[in-house]
């Protein structure tokens, strides 16, 4: 009775939830319409409504937010330039900046922008200074591929053909920070996707997540099987491990592997799948 009574009330919050997105959805849209800009631009100053100076105030930030979003879904790799304050600072304390941003689906928003800092030399050349980018993803390889220095790699600095590419390494950069954005919204999706409460032995009692890089997660089934996933850099399926009580059945295991491969491309559905598995 009480599980029942749990999922509905899971399931209303979860449609007043929807409802408040749609709500914000709606309201962004019809504040940012160019016709709704002409409607309240047109009144002139001694015939205004009530009210309407505060729309106009809430129109101009919905615009530029509008314009900052477009330019980061548009761009996603900005450059600027800094300078650092410390007087003994190389090269008069010339800083290049760059700016990755990322979309996260799961959150519906931006996540924080993450930085990269480079001192300029005088001869041009770019050496990594400071970044904001999380541990787990290596950036040392990136950098003797697309920023070699003498110092990072003095073959590959000397070589031709070896000069550095900023963009690509940007580039190379924000696809392992998609990757991560990615993986760890289907662990989120996951982990709000199993029931809570639900019976059977194959519902999911818990989700755990191990690594910084959101690559490996383990399941915890009902009747105490545990099972471990590893995910590519896309978020998909990549291996499956099932290891289940003693003298359990191998057929009952490889039903549950089949269950799960099944949804290689969404893993936020394998709970539902492990759920609708007949006992």
């Amino acid at each position: 009775m009480n599980s029942a009574i749990d999922t509905e009330i899971a399931q209303v919050r979860a449609q007043i939830e929807a409802l408040r997105h749609r709500k914000s959805l709606l309201s962004t849209s019809l504040i940012g319409s160019r016709r709704t800009k002409l409607a309240l631009q047109s009144y002139d100053s001694a015939q205004k409504p009530p009210g309407i100076d505060r729309a106009l105030a809430t129109l101009s930030e919905t615009s530029s937010a509008i314009a900052a979003n477009n330019a980061r879904i548009t761009a996603g790799i900005t450059a600027f330039r800094v300078k650092d304050p410390d007087p003994n600072a190389v090269n008069n304390g010339k800083i290049l900046g760059v700016r990755l941003d990322l979309y996260s689906t799961g959150q519906n928003s931006f996540v924080p922008p993450y930085y990269l800092l480079f001192r300029q030399f005088e001869d041009g050349v770019l050496k990594l200074h400071q970044h904001t980018i999380p541990a787990c993803i290596s950036l040392r390889p990136i950098l003797r591929k697309h920023m070699p220095t003498k110092d990072e790699d003095e073959s590959a600095a000397s070589l031709p053909g070896h000069s550095q590419d900023l963009h690509a390494f940007a580039k190379g950069v924000r696809k392992e920070l998609v990757g991560l954005t990615t993986r760890s919204d289907k662990i989120e999706a996951l982990k709000q996707s199993y029931a809570f409460g639900a019976h059977g032995r194959y519902c999911v009692k818990d989700v755990k997540a191990y690594d910084p890089g959101a690559s490996n997660i383990e399941l915890e089934l009902r009747d105490g099987t545990l099972v471990k996933l590893l995910l590519r850099s896309s978020g998909d399926l990549d291996k499956v491990t099932v290891r289940m009580p003693q003298n359990a059945d191998i057929d009952e295991k490889r039903r549950i592997e089949k269950a799960i491969l099944e949804c290689s491309d969404r893993i936020e559905s394998i709970c539902r799948a492990l759920k609708d598995m007949k006992q």
